[in-house]
């Protein structure tokens, strides 16, 4: 994000009148202990670049904000593009609350090789990734709570969730744009990505006057958080698996036609699947259809998908969000020499 572009939306904040709350005030809210205006918004950033503290920091110091950084471990070595300790302290003193991105920054393929190995894999990785994490910032940077934690690319697991509380943390960050409410699960609390080529994210982040379309929410197994497959109501565009239906194929083809759509251009178009993120879904410009198909089978049901395209005509971004789910017998592996 260009310097000048994140200036003029710390000003716009500021003079929105919506107040900027901590990490600290949101917990508290979380858990039951405070209360909270209506409309308030919070302010994170990932990772641990070092322009954080060079350009980002000196502004949000001039608005007052207060903010939550959260840094991988092995990126915090003040070499290269990276921030210092020296730093990060420097900006704890100053307003700023720490949380943890991981240990690494392991993106999806690591978890799924742990995966294929089973269970116990994905539990010890989980440790070593988010368990291990909290502990090393409280080490580098005594006094701090560290209660945070900001899952890499979004993508959770649910041996991460209980990793994730058994390591001290009391809430877990997404990337799913969406307002976040007292029923929202405290281990899936929602953000909204604001970067520098896509500055309507941030005017929809502070509108708190029309509902917001959550991006791919993380589906559950077996549907366990009760969540009903017809959250979403089925979108304008002919779509595959249809809308609020339950198919048996665990790996089937996800299609949206856009046939509908005036002319587009394939590099402005997207597809997020929940458990899966953004994926390299293709487009057929002749028969106008943007089409993906798993590399693995879902087992998380309901499945939800969000396509997002750009309208030249009128140079918006539009979305169309629905959820279908996967049979339950397909999903679970039941061993023969278990009754039920």
């Amino acid at each position: 994000m260009n310097t000048d572009v994140f200036r003029s939306q710390m000003q716009a904040l500021k003079a929105s009148g919506v107040p900027v709350i901590s990490m600290k005030e949101f917990l508290e809210w979380k858990l039951g202990d405070r209360q909270l205006p209506a409309k308030c918004v919070m302010i994170t950033i990932d990772d641990g670049w070092k322009s954080v503290y060079t350009d980002a920091y000196p502004i949000l110091k001039e608005t007052g904000f207060p903010f939550t950084i959260f840094p991988y471990t092995k990126f915090i070595t003040g070499r290269g593009s990276a921030m210092s300790p020296a730093q990060i302290q420097e900006m704890l003193n100053n307003g700023a609350t720490l949380g943890s991105h991981s240990v690494s920054h392991l993106y999806p393929r690591s978890w799924r090789a742990a995966q294929r190995k089973g269970t116990q894999a994905v539990l010890d990785l989980a440790t070593a990734e988010i368990g291990n994490s909290r502990k090393i910032l409280q080490e580098k940077f005594p006094g701090s709570s560290v209660e945070a934690y900001c899952y890499p690319g979004g993508f959770i697991l649910p041996e991460m969730i209980s990793k994730a509380e058994d390591a001290g943390f009391q809430a877990a960050f997404t990337v799913i744009p969406k307002k976040v409410t007292k029923d929202t699960d405290r281990w899936r609390i929602h953000r909204y990505m604001v970067f520098g080529k896509d500055p309507k994210t941030f005017t929809r982040a502070l509108n708190f006057n029309v509902p917001s379309t959550p991006e791919t929410p993380a589906a559950t197994p077996g549907n366990s958080s009760g969540k009903k497959m017809n959250s979403y109501p089925a979108p304008a565009q002919p779509v595959y698996p249809a809308a609020n239906t339950v198919v048996k194929n665990q790996t089937p083809d996800i299609s949206i036609s856009l046939a509908g759509e005036p002319s587009l251009e394939p590099k402005q178009m997207e597809m997020r699947v929940s458990g899966f993120g953004l994926v390299n879904a293709r487009y057929d410009a002749k028969e106008k259809i943007l089409k993906w198909t798993p590399s693995r089978p879902l087992r998380l049901s309901p499945v939800t998908v969000q396509v997002r395209w750009k309208n030249p005509a009128v140079n918006m971004w539009q979305t169309a969000t629905w959820q279908f789910g996967i049979e339950e017998q397909e999903m679970h592996f039941t061993p023969r020499n278990i009754v039920k």
